[in-house]
């Protein structure tokens, strides 16, 4: 996500047939945002903390929905790798219950 909110800083001030760039600083402020969650969920599990089961469960069904969408669209390797992905994720997420302290 931080790649993509870099790509799209770097796309407002190269292209010239953006109509709207209040809808472009808008999707950049989106991903930025995106990107710092999922920094902050990894740093949750890193450090062993519970409060990032939940949203790390919640964005990988939200991927698996993602996943299924490849699917009825034809791009099969598409969802398999995603389905594969988030499948996996959410599995290690709600599984992996960190000890009290």
């Amino acid at each position: 996500m931080l790649s993509l909110a870099l790509y799209l800083i770097v796309q407002n001030y190269i292209a010239d047939n953006v109509d709207d760039r209040h809808a472009l600083l808008g999707e950049i402020i989106y991903v930025s945002a995106g990107a710092a969650i999922l920094l902050l969920i990894s740093w949750g599990f890193y450090s062993n903390k519970r409060f990032a089961r939940g949203p790390a469960t919640l964005f990988n069904l939200i991927f698996l929905g993602m996943a299924y969408y490849m699917f009825s669209e034809g791009r099969i390797l598409l969802g398999a790798v995603t389905t594969l992905i988030a499948g996996s994720a959410l599995i290690a997420a709600v599984s992996v219950i960190p000890d009290e302290k």
